[in-house]
């Protein structure tokens, strides 16, 4: 089953680090993966803390699982051949 899901999941991980946002400033990745995970049947609450969410899979009494994740990417500057000072950022996230 997982490995029918590594295609989309690819997907959205390549979106998600080709525009990546700085704490606290995290609208279309929050926004990305609340819908994701409304569409597989989470009740997603948004703006938690200001760009977090929660997540619930309701599927009976019994234990649960949570995952917690880093939605911002690192502050990373870079010196160009015209010697000026440009700062973008990366998200640090490894599927390996």
């Amino acid at each position: 089953m997982i490995a029918t899901l590594v295609p989309e999941l690819e997907s959205v991980y390549r979106d998600l680090h080709e525009d990546p946002e700085l704490a606290f400033h995290e609208q279309r990745t929050a926004a990305t993966l609340a819908n994701r995970l409304r569409a597989l049947g989470f009740d997603v609450t948004t703006h938690v803390g200001g760009t977090g969410l929660v997540a619930v899979l309701r599927n009976g009494w019994g234990p649960g699982v949570m995952l917690r994740t880093e939605l911002d990417a690192l502050p990373i500057g870079r010196l160009d051949h015209h010697r000026t000072l440009t700062f973008s950022g990366l998200h640090s996230l490894d599927l390996n």
